[in-house]
């Protein structure tokens, strides 16, 4: 699989981080001027929907009602919830707290996926995890004049963090059975066929 590999996923990567990261800021600039963060989720979720609908637009429901229901779940708590809940932190708390807190998602998906599979977390995983939180956090905080805490936002974002772990375990199990091009729809439905 590390083989197949090419330089230009490695750039698509690159760019959707960067893209996720600057959406903290524009989040805050937009609360700042007035939209609640449910307004903004719209916004954002039906951009994302209709540019994701125009590469994946075939059947939409899944082959059986436990995986539509998987779906359901994958959309309320990836789709819905966690952008909502992550909004309102921001909302309450400075955006970069609230970056440094969601970021640390990986880390619980990795925990709980580890515990649901049974599989052993191996040191250089973990410690890939460490390395790149502390890089985050001497980023974010470099200056202690950034740092100011709010537990309200702060245990927001932490449970937003807890919502994308819960949705990363359920996608990952629906991604295995419809491929990842089937559930980028998700939230929303999953196209039923083939796998690709």
């Amino acid at each position: 699989m590390a083989g197949n590999v090419k330089w230009y996923h490695h750039a698509a990567a690159l760019i959707i981080v960067a893209i996720w990261g600057v959406t903290f800021v524009s989040t805050k600039y937009l609360l700042n001027r007035g939209l609640s963060p449910v307004e903004i989720f719209i916004i954002r979720f039906s951009v994302a929907y209709a540019g994701i609908l125009a590469v994946s637009h075939k059947k939409m429901f899944c082959n059986s009602l436990r995986d539509e229901m998987l779906a359901v779940l994958t959309g309320f708590f990836g789709g819905s919830l966690y952008f909502i809940v992550e909004n309102i932190a921001l909302e309450k708390s400075s955006a970069s707290n609230i970056s440094l807190i969601v970021c640390t998602a990986p880390v619980f998906t990795l925990l709980a996926s580890s515990a649901i599979n049974k599989e052993k977390i191996s040191l250089r995983i973990f410690a890939g995890l460490m390395i790149s939180m502390s890089g985050v956090a001497v980023l974010l905080f470099r200056n202690a004049d950034t740092i100011h805490f709010n537990p309200a936002g702060d245990i927001l974002a932490l449970a937003a963090a807890f919502m994308w772990t819960a949705y990363s375990i359920i996608l990952g199990y629906l991604s295995g059975r419809y491929g990842t091009s089937a559930t980028a729809i998700c939230p929303g439905r999953i196209r039923s066929g083939s796998h690709y």
